[in-house]
C-alpha cells in the first residue's frame, strides 16, 4: 500500500487531498466538533494542512500529535508554522504547546482525524506498526474517529488484532464519511 501511495505524483496528492479536505470540512461531525485532533501529513499521505487551516479559521481548538518515546499525545497549535520536524521527520507542535485534556462531557465535541495505510468496510485501520494511535485511543475511547486516505486505500479486509481501535467512518476523495 505504501508503494502504491508513493506512485502518486505531488500534483495527484494535492488534487486528491483537496477533495478529501472538502469532504471532511463539510461533514456534520467536523461542523459540531470544537476540538480537532488531526495528524500531520508526511510523504504521500492525504494532506491535512487544508483541514487544519480550515479548523483554525473556524476558531476550533486544533491539536496535533507529538511523539515522546512510545507515547503520542496531542498539543494545541494556532498556526501550522509553529510546527517543526520531530519523530521520523514528521512536523510536531512546539514543546511549550498546551496539551489536549480529554473531558467526558466533551466527548461529542472531539473529532480525531487518523491516518492509515489501509481501511476496510468494517472500520479496521492498518497503521504503520507503532501502535501510537491505538494506545492513545484506549485512553480516549469516546471521541469520534474519522479515518482519511485515498480511495485505493480502502480494501475488503485489513489484518488486525484485539489491540486495534476501529474508526467510526472513512473519508476519501469519493467517500463522504458515512458511519460504519
Amino acid at each position: 500500500m505504501k508503494a502504491l501511495r508513493n506512485q502518486l505524483s505531488y500534483e495527484e496528492v494535492l488534487d486528491l487531498s483537496q477533495k478529501i479536505t472538502e469532504n471532511v470540512v463539510s461533514h456534520y461531525d467536523f461542523g459540531k466538533a470544537e476540538n480537532l485532533l488531526v495528524y500531520m501529513h508526511y510523504g504521500n499521505e492525504a494532506r491535512t494542512d487544508g483541514i487544519i487551516g480550515y479548523g483554525l479559521m473556524m476558531k476550533k481548538r486544533v491539536f496535533v500529535p507529538r511523539v515522546q518515546g512510545d507515547r503520542m499525545d496531542f498539543y494545541a497549535i494556532h498556526d501550522l508554522k509553529e510546527c517543526a520536524p520531530g519523530y521520523m521527520g514528521i512536523p510536531e507542535p512546539p514543546l511549550d504547546a498546551a496539551p489536549f485534556v480529554f473531558k467526558e462531557e466533551q466527548k461529542e465535541e472531539v473529532l480525531m482525524i487518523l491516518p492509515g495505510l489501509a481501511f476496510d468496510e468494517r472500520g479496521k485501520r492498518l497503521g504503520y506498526g507503532g501502535g501510537f494511535y491505538d494506545r492513545f485511543l484506549k485512553e480516549h475511547k469516546l471521541c469520534t474517529k474519522m479515518g482519511i486516505g485515498f480511495e485505493f486505500q480502502c480494501v475488503e479486509k485489513v489484518p488486525g488484532n484485539e489491540q486495534d481501535i476501529d474508526v467510526d467512518m472513512i473519508v476519501t476523495e469519493k467517500r463522504k464519511g458515512e458511519y460504519l
